[in-house]
This record gives structure tokens, C-alpha cells and sequence, in this order.
């Protein structure tokens, strides 16, 4: 005959032996009476399955990591610490699961998901749903679809798919302190269309790369390991800007509709060291090959 054990409020358990006779609703009777006129004590385990395989006690006192507790905690234990007065579930059969389970408009959905055999932890939302953690009541992190793989310290990879997208809106501050493996394009943009690669193989002249460098492409030839930044929208430009006491002052840009570059805001400095030679930005210039050779000839740095 089946055994109801039940804790006594001084401590210890009292049983009760049921009748086979409809026995489940005996069981169900007894320990809803039970538990609707009384406290299971601290420490007091109520305990579930025929040899007590499942357990829920509140520990009155603070347990440390890693520590065995009778019909909770068992084994080599690799937990973590809990504060006094803390509620402890455990299931001690080897491999057991630990299984929460809601009604989703009238079909079962598992939302939460420990394998006792892997020791991997599943937080499972539903089709077309996201996993949300929040802070102080505020939304941090809003997960919905993608596979992606975390490994600490190390990686943040998407294994079934190509790219890895960062989202920031507009005038946030986006931090990434991470390493790029060679042929990781580094795009920006909603579409992608602008980037970086450290490119491993080398290119010859006007040679396409797809994602890199695209249509009747006309650029010079490049050796394994350069550096490539490709702009991949048509006539869009590319620009390096400076602050100088809080205002952005432009030295370079590439314009891509006429194909030009235009370099510097004020003295256009080549050289090193004592081979250091300045190009003045004149009040008006003449926009010819001679005068330009003139005067790169009147700053050295062609000869007659």
C-alpha cells in the first residue's frame, strides 16, 4: 500500500498508509488538507515520488557552495551558495530534469528546461516570441530568432549563418573590444553596404571580390593580408574628419560620383622627419597638371 509521509512541526515526518482503493484521490485529499491548514517547517522537505527523488524545502540557514544536503543536494555537488531562508528544488535522481511547463492558449509550451544529463539549461520561448531579461523593470536584452553561440571571454558566433549584426540607434555609443579573424567583413550599415576586411588572399588589378569589391571594378592589385575599405552603394563617399577645439574639420574625402580625392583643410604635410615637406592651401589655385607639378616641384618634393 502506498505511504503519505508528511513533517511535523517539531521536526521529523508522520506517515500514513493508504488504501489501494482509489488511491490517487486519497493521496490528493490528504495532502491538500495538509497544506491548506499548515506550514511545511524549515527545513521540513516536501518530498515527491515513491522514494523522495524530488524535493522542495526553504533552508533556514545560509548554505555554502558546493555543499551536500540530505534529499536535495547530492554527489560531488557543483552548486552555488544560497542565503538563509532560501528555497531549494532539487530532483537527486541521476540525469533527472527539471521541467516547467505552462498553458499557452490551451497548448502545453515548455518555458523553462534543466537537463539533469548535459547540465545545459533551455529557456524556451515560443514561436515568433522573445527571451527578455530585464533591469529595475526596464528591458535589456530582447532576444527573438537566430541562432548565436557564446563562449566566454572569446567568441560571439552565429554558426548556421554568414554575418553577426550590431544594432545601435543613432548618437549611442556601441563598444566592441574584439579581434576579427582574416576575411571577417566588418560591414556598417542596415544593408551592409560599407566595410572592412583584412583580406587574406591577395588581388590583382581590377579583380572582383564578391561583397568587397564589385562591378567593372578599376583599382590596383593588393598582396595577402591588406587592409581593403569598400564602400559598396553607388556614389556614396568616404570622408575622415577630425575635431579641432570641438569642431569637425574634414582631411579627407573621396568623392565617388567624379572619382576624386581631395586631402587636407589646411597644410598638406608628406614626408618624415626632416624629409617633412608642406603644401600651403593657397587663397586660389590653378587647377592645371603644370601648376600642380610646379608647385610640388617649389616644396621639394619633385625635382626639374
Amino acid at each position: 500500500m502506498p505511504t503519505l509521509s508528511l513533517p511535523k512541526a517539531g521536526g521529523g515526518f508522520v506517515s500514513h498508509t493508504l488504501p489501494d482503493v482509489a488511491q490517487d484521490v486519497l493521496l490528493l485529499a490528504s495532502a491538500t488538507q495538509f497544506l491548506s491548514n499548515k506550514s511545511i517547517p524549515n527545513d521540513g522537505l516536501l518530498k515527491l515520488g515513491d522514494a523522495g527523488e524530488v524535493a522542495l524545502v526553504n533552508r533556514s540557514t545560509a548554505l555554502a557552495a558546493n555543499t551536500v544536503l540530505a534529499g536535495v543536494i547530492v554527489g560531488t555537488a557543483a552548486t552555488l551558495a544560497s542565503a538563509a531562508n532560501s528555497l531549494l528544488i532539487g530532483n537527486i535522481t541521476a540525469s533527472g530534469d527539471i521541467h516547467l511547463i505552462v498553458n499557452k492558449g490551451g497548448n502545453s509550451h515548455t518555458a523553462f528546461f534543466a537537463d539533469g544529463s548535459t547540465g545545459d539549461t533551455i529557456i524556451n520561448a515560443a514561436t515568433g516570441q522573445s527571451v527578455d531579461v530585464y533591469i529595475a523593470g526596464v528591458k535589456e536584452i530582447d532576444y527573438s530568432t537566430g541562432l548565436m553561440a557564446f563562449q566566454q571571454s572569446t567568441t560571439i558566433s552565429t554558426p548556421s549563418a554568414t554575418s553577426l549584426t550590431f544594432s545601435s540607434p543613432l548618437g549611442h555609443i556601441f563598444t566592441v573590444l574584439a579581434n576579427f579573424n582574416d576575411n571577417v567583413y566588418s560591414r556598417f550599415g542596415t544593408d551592409g553596404d560599407a566595410g572592412i576586411i583584412l583580406f587574406a588572399s591577395s588581388t590583382a588589378a581590377d579583380e572582383e571580390v564578391a561583397g568587397l569589391i564589385e562591378g567593372t571594378s578599376n583599382h590596383q592589385g593588393a598582396v595577402t593580408g591588406s587592409l581593403y575599405l569598400s564602400i559598396l552603394e553607388d556614389d556614396k563617399d568616404f570622408l575622415v574628419l577630425v575635431s579641432d577645439g570641438g569642431n569637425s574639420i574634414e582631411m579627407i574625402k573621396c568623392t565617388a560620383a567624379t572619382a576624386e580625392l581631395s586631402l587636407g583643410w589646411g597644410a598638406l604635410k608628406i614626408g618624415f622627419g626632416a624629409d617633412l615637406a608642406a603644401i600651403t592651401r593657397p587663397a586660389t589655385v590653378t587647377a592645371t597638371a603644370a601648376a600642380i607639378i610646379t608647385a610640388l616641384i617649389d616644396v621639394g618634393i619633385f625635382t626639374a
